[in-house]
């Protein structure tokens, strides 16, 4: 039923003072106000019980819900006020149980209507992660306040501690989005036999990110691993931002070829982090591997800012190098990346990576383990089977570094033709 112009308000205000929506238009608002379904509850009935899977956040338009665990009532809830935010973005069991207090009408949104219009409004995603962000700067500068005021320290250690907890759950919640971003294609086991991604992130969230995808119009399996400036939130927003670039880049009928997909992510990241190569700006942006299987033809491109890929055949390492560029600005930003064509042979293994393995400090002396190192490992293990050579990755990543801390996240991506 079509909704008047004052409940449409009205479902606007409250999602105002939801964080998610938190950076989301106006405009944008009043079309998520429009996608809500009403549901009505009796006093007393069970909205949801602890421990259902969630998927769904609500807004009570009448009446009262608590919410609690068995008799202990953690908060009762009134009409305008939202609850559940969370389970939009994952399906994790629900930790409490709502129960409406008294006859009550709630309008409820699901994570599937909340994944289309974030998978398909370029405008409304950005709203989404720049909300994020600032919940981060939020709590960051108020962080860093309490740290400066050393007088106060034993006044404030509880606060610091909640606030902590707080900046935790938030990259948490981060993690969730950042999860549910990264693709890896099921369809890819349709055209190459066998895959693995080995993802050891540093912190909760990471900078490095993969993105798998078959394209089937275009009859070409795209395969991504990305190194962001950064690790952690900074890094891992540079990856959200990317992400998003890719699955807008990639669906343009006028992109063919795998160096046109990173010029274009260049210009993408230049113009929404507003870089002009100013002196003093910061220089965010990414390293990249890219290759795109012609799968009809089997022709198989590279392109590549800053990583190159390796690609074994027939016990030897043949190596592509990457241009000496990063994807964001650069004094060699008017020039664009090199296309390599390679004419795949049956047997063939390409390994996509970023620096963190090769960069790790471990063994006996606790030096780098080098990319040298690290091409001898790649060609010691290719003839295992893929989801092995994962296994002997991740083991020898933990044996080589000890004691020592990963100091940067880990990315290394395999694919058999």
């Amino acid at each position: 039923m079509d909704l008047s112009q004052h409940e449409i308000e009205k479902r606007v205000s409250v999602l105002k003072v939801v964080s998610i929506f938190s950076q989301t238009s106006e405009d944008h608002l009043k079309e998520i106000a429009k996608l809500f379904s009403s549901v009505k509850f009796q006093a007393d009935e069970k909205i949801f019980e602890k421990g259902d899977p969630g998927d769904s956040m609500y807004i009570i338009s009448s009446g009262s819900v608590k919410i609690h665990d068995g008799t202990h009532v953690f908060i009762t809830l009134f009409a305008e006020q939202s609850f559940g935010e969370f389970a939009l973005i994952d399906a994790k069991v629900r930790t409490a149980s709502a129960t409406a207090v008294e006859e009550a009408e709630l309008l409820r949104l699901d994570q599937r209507t909340f994944f289309s219009i974030y998978e398909r409004n370029i405008e409304f995603s950005r709203g989404v992660l720049k909300s994020i962000v600032k919940r981060f700067n939020d709590k960051d500068f108020l962080e860093a306040q309490l740290t400066q005021q050393k007088k106060e320290i034993e006044e404030k250690n509880k606060e610091i501690e909640e606030k902590n907890k707080d900046i935790t759950d938030s990259i948490r919640y981060a993690k969730r989005i950042q999860q549910a971003l990264l693709y890896f294609d099921p369809k890819i086991n349709s055209i190459v036999p066998e895959s693995f991604i080995y993802f050891r992130p540093k912190d909760i969230v990471s900078g490095d990110f993969y993105w798998v995808k078959l394209i089937d119009r275009a009859k070409v399996l795209i395969a991504t691993a990305a190194d962001c400036t950064g690790h952690g939130v900074p890094g891992a927003f540079m990856s959200m931002l990317g992400v998003t670039a890719l699955n807008e880049i990639c669906n343009r009928p006028d992109i063919k070829h795998a160096n046109e997909v990173l010029n274009k992510l260049r210009n993408y990241i230049i113009k929404s982090l507003n870089q002009t190569g100013k002196e003093g700006e910061q220089k965010d942006g990414m390293d990249i591997a890219m290759v795109a299987f012609h799968y009809d033809v089997g022709k198989l491109e590279f392109s590549g800012a800053n990583n190159p890929l390796i690609v074994i055949r027939n016990n030897e390492i043949i190596e592509y190098d990457g241009d000496p560029m990063p994807i964001g600005i650069h004094d060699r930003v008017d020039i664009p990346f090199t296309n390599y064509e390679i004419d795949v042979q049956k047997s063939d293994i390409v390994y996509l990576f970023s620096d963190g393995f090769p960069d790790q400090f471990g063994g006996e002396r606790g030096k780098k383990y080098m990319y040298k190192r690290f091409k001898e490992f790649l060609l010691r293990i290719h003839d295992k089977p893929m989801a092995e050579q994962r296994e002997l990755i991740e083991q020898e990543s933990v044996t080589w570094r000890g004691a020592l801390e990963q100091i940067d996240d880990q990315l290394i991506m395999g694919i058999k033709f």
